[in-house]
Formats: C-alpha cells, sequence, structure tokens
C-alpha cells in the first residue's frame, strides 16, 4: 500500500513539474518583444540582437545595433549594413558598409569569396558564358545579352592599358583607383580567358540590375546604395558536418549531392544519432 502511494505521489510530482516547466517555457518565449535598432523596427524570431535575452531568437540569427545601424556578420564574406528584413520571403537586403551615398566613386570593401555559408545565402543569377552589356549598347550594335532584371556578379577591374571590350564596361571616371590606371566594371561571371592581360580583379560583390541597366556611374552607385538579397534558412539545423535536419521532422546527411535520411533524427530541432533510443 505504502509503494502504491509512493508511486502516485512520485507521478504527481513529475506530472506539475513538467507542467511548470511548460508555463515557463511559454512564459519565457512570450516576452521576446521585436527589438528594434536604427530604422529596423521589428527584429523577431529567428533574429536577435547581441543585448537581447538569450532565450530571445537563435544564435545564428544574431544582428548587431552599432551606431544605431544594424549589422549583419557574415563570417564567409564580411560586415553588412542591414536595409530591410523581409519575413515572408526570408530574405534580408544589405549593403557594402564603404558604399557612401554622398560618394560616387566608393567600392565595396569586401570581395565575395564564397556566397554565404548556413543560414544565410546570397541570391544572385549567373549566365555562364553569355556576355552582359547594357540595353543601350546593345541597341548600338554590341555583342552579349542585355542581361538585367535581376541580381548578378559584379566585378571591379584596374587595367595597366584601355581595353576595348563590349563586356568591359570603362568606369575610369569614378572607379578609377591608382594613377596611369583604367577602371572597369565586368558584369556576370568571369569565366577563364575573360581576364585580359595587365588587369586585376579588384573587387567582386553582386548587384541588383534592372531591365534598362547601364554602365554610368551614378547608376552602378545607386545599384550598390541599394543592396543585394540574402536568403535566410531559419528551419534547418545542423548535425555536425553535412548532417541537417528540419523542423518538418525531415532529417538527412548530404555526401556528394546525394541524401540518406536514416542517420539523425532531432526533437525540437535537436540531433541525436539514428541509435538513441531515450525518448
Amino acid at each position: 500500500m505504502g509503494s502504491i502511494k509512493s508511486i502516485m505521489i512520485l507521478c504527481w510530482w513529475v506530472l506539475n513539474v513538467a507542467a511548470f516547466d511548460l508555463v515557463d517555457a511559454k512564459a519565457g518565449s512570450s516576452d521576446c518583444v521585436p527589438s528594434s535598432c536604427g530604422h529596423i523596427h521589428e527584429i523577431r524570431n529567428p533574429f536577435r540582437l547581441k543585448q537581447d535575452p538569450q532565450h530571445c531568437g537563435r544564435s545564428a540569427f544574431t544582428l548587431y545595433c552599432e551606431n544605431n545601424v544594424t549589422i549583419l556578420d557574415l563570417q564567409s564574406l564580411g560586415k553588412f549594413y542591414v536595409q530591410e528584413i523581409n519575413y515572408t520571403s526570408h530574405t534580408i537586403r544589405a549593403v557594402d558598409p564603404s558604399i557612401q551615398n554622398n560618394n560616387g566613386s566608393s567600392i565595396p570593401s569586401y570581395s565575395f569569396t564564397s556566397y554565404g555559408s548556413y543560414p544565410f545565402y546570397v541570391n544572385f543569377i549567373s549566365k555562364t558564358f553569355q556576355d552582359c552589356i547594357p540595353r543601350q549598347n546593345k541597341s548600338a550594335g554590341g555583342a552579349g545579352s542585355t542581361c538585367g532584371g535581376g541580381t548578378y556578379p559584379i566585378y571591379f577591374l584596374k587595367c595597366t592599358n584601355p581595353v576595348k571590350s563590349s563586356v568591359y564596361l570603362d568606369t575610369s571616371p569614378c572607379y578609377n583607383s591608382q594613377p596611369n590606371s583604367h577602371g572597369y566594371v565586368k558584369v556576370n561571371d568571369m569565366v577563364v580567358g575573360e581576364l585580359k592581360d595587365g588587369c586585376s580583379v579588384e573587387r567582386m560583390t553582386v548587384v541588383y540590375l534592372a531591365d534598362d541597366w547601364d554602365s554610368s556611374c551614378k547608376y552602378i552607385q545607386n545599384a550598390l546604395l541599394s543592396g543585394f538579397e540574402i536568403t535566410y534558412y531559419d528551419d534547418i539545423t545542423i548535425c555536425g558536418e553535412d548532417h541537417w535536419v528540419d523542423n518538418r521532422g525531415s532529417t538527412g546527411i548530404t555526401k556528394n549531392g546525394r541524401t540518406n535520411y536514416t542517420e539523425f533524427w532531432s526533437v525540437n530541432q535537436q540531433c541525436f544519432g539514428k541509435n538513441f533510443t531515450g525518448i
């Protein structure tokens, strides 16, 4: 009889502790009100500011507020000013901090060596082996595609001698970093053989080009000031190298483009080995 009573008391205690934890968890998430910094007035889950309570948002989505400017630190690329967060399309519009509104000759401070890493990836269009030139150049008989209507890689080039090429857009009046050199930009990916003799790449970034884009200093500068889109993925958790799980219960390990769904599984985005039997 005593043992039965002890078991009933234990069960009562377990249920009350579980209920208390559930209420406490709900209370903890309910006090996470949106933060703001500068003109970004709604910073909410999955994002958080560095100074927010630790249980608010997710650490991988931490933003920084410096001098009243919202900053996204992409360790694989650099630090960027956040212009907008779109929670519907899961995108961020970001700007390189070196691009100045009152300086028509400022160039990006970072040169992309990748297009991001989990959970942030830069959106861009790459038309391999296709030349991209402004519409007015095409109308004048230039060879190549007008491209436009999306975000493209753009290369800032420095050449020791003038270059005659429909895809090397002369920007010497605004982007000429050194005396006795010539500045150019090239839109779209740089393929083998396209870098002319005496030329070097100073910066490589991405920029949104409208259908009617042109190669004027003013247009390029305004395009850089408008920023570029970064997609964020908030429904995926990485379980060690190459392993992932998502909020929908899918799990997997990706190797050489193939996915095996049996290696890991998750509970509330916590990763467990396939032989885990604790629940």
